[in-house]
């Protein structure tokens, strides 16, 4: 699920960790979250701060963790619009 807000769009993610590489999955169709494969393990935070830095990246903006950081299911805010978000996550 993506929400456009004044400081941005939220995005609700679901993080597999221990990966191969990095890499945005789609989105589940039941759950409506965008899935997302990150290669650090999830110790000492190191997952969350790849998933900051990837995001990042991707996006070319600010990404927050509002909700989950020890969790599998987050919560982002991303500091962008909403269409930059589809843009990418369509490819």
């Amino acid at each position: 699920m993506m929400k456009q807000t004044q400081n941005g769009t939220i995005i609700e993610v679901e993080v597999t960790t221990n990966g191969r590489k990095f890499g945005l999955r789609g989105i589940d169709p039941w759950t409506q979250r965008l899935k997302i494969k990150l290669t650090q393990r999830a110790q000492d935070n190191k997952a969350n701060q790849e998933l900051i830095q990837e995001t990042s990246r991707l996006f070319k903006a600010d990404v927050i963790i509002l909700k989950g950081s020890k969790s599998n299911k987050k919560t982002l805010l991303v500091n962008t619009g909403i269409d930059k978000i589809r843009e990418v996550t369509s490819q």
